[in-house]
């Protein structure tokens, strides 16, 4: 048994909680690689929640159509205000039991699925789901301006990104790069990456080429952390799984279910080159199995157990 066991989940440090249950405890750097697009000065999306105001109906600021009408999983930030049209992101509620059939269960917190919205959001007792005429349902290929996208499910059948939008309708390339679907509260599971092309957002389908260039096999997805739109690519098969354990391939190899997608790790690599959350990096790494989980295993030479 090595003299330190260091649990690594696959991620940048920057993404560190958007890591999803699948992945080991402690987070580093990781093995993942994070490539960064360069996006516009005023962001190719808003993650921003809000704090009420008038930004023009249609941009991303607010949150809305051009007819003010707020985007899925959205409502007015400030409902009482006649003046205000900006949109804020609908407020989770309760313990992740979600009674009202028109809500879903996401990060142990109930939301009212899209096209609805709490109907006393006063009474956090109040768990029930009201039809909103100010949210908009429509996705871009239904014809709205600037609406955007439903929710994305994570595609294992888990549950939906409330944070998930769609790309508007058209973009400005002076201004604008890249968008991405999912908010980094999310994670890249099921996400869309797109970039500006003919004033129009086309969705790239290279993400796995990209990673590919990196010296990875295939990309998760993207994340938008509100300034900065991040692709993550994996290592591994890149097969769609669904919550498998984690084992040791071999002596090095650590294999699970990352995001959704069948994920290998070199032990080795991660333990001396990449490290632990602390930056700390160690003479040696290994895949093992610990209390039934398999672990990457780090130590220094010296270190009672350690083989070096």
């Amino acid at each position: 048994m090595y003299f330190r066991t260091c649990f690594f989940v696959l991620v940048s440090a920057a993404l560190a909680s958007c890591g999803d249950s699948s992945e080991p405890i402690l987070t580093t750097a990781g093995a993942t690689q994070t490539t960064t697009a360069a996006p516009s000065t005023e962001g190719a999306s808003s993650t921003d929640h809000g704090t009420g105001g008038s930004h023009e109906c249609g941009s991303l600021l607010a949150n809305n159509d051009e007819n003010c009408v707020c985007s899925p999983g959205y409502e007015r930030c400030d409902p009482d205000d006649p003046n205000s049209t900006d949109c804020c992101e609908e407020p989770g509620m309760g313990d992740g039991e979600c009674p009202d059939p028109n809500s879903s269960s996401v990060d142990g917190q109930c939301y009212c699925d899209v096209g609805y919205t709490w109907c006393d959001p006063d009474d956090p007792a109040d768990l029930s789901c009201c039809v909103d005429p100010g949210q908009t349902t429509a996705t871009p290929t239904e014809g709205t301006s600037d609406a955007t996208g439903e929710p994305t499910s994570d595609g294992t059948g888990g549950d939906m990104c409330p944070g998930a939008v769609g790309p508007p309708p058209s973009c400005d390339e002076d201004s604008e790069s890249f968008f991405c679907t999912h908010p980094s509260s999310c994670g890249p599971q099921g996400s869309a990456h797109y970039y500006c092309e003919g004033g129009v957002w086309v969705e790239d389908t290279s993400l796995d080429d990209t990673c590919k260039l990196d010296g990875y096999d295939f990309a998760y997805g993207c994340v938008d952390d509100g300034g900065t739109i991040f692709v993550e690519c994996g290592s591994g098969s890149g097969a769609a799984c669904s919550g498998e354990a984690p084992s040791c391939l071999d002596a090095n190899t650590w294999a699970g279910c990352k995001w959704g997608k069948t994920t290998e790790v070199d032990c080795f690599v991660v333990c001396t080159e990449i490290g632990d959350d602390m930056g700390a990096t160690y003479d040696h790494g290994a895949c093992e199995v610990q209390d039934g989980e398999a672990v990457c295993a780090c130590c220094d030479a010296g270190d009672p157990g350690c083989p070096i």
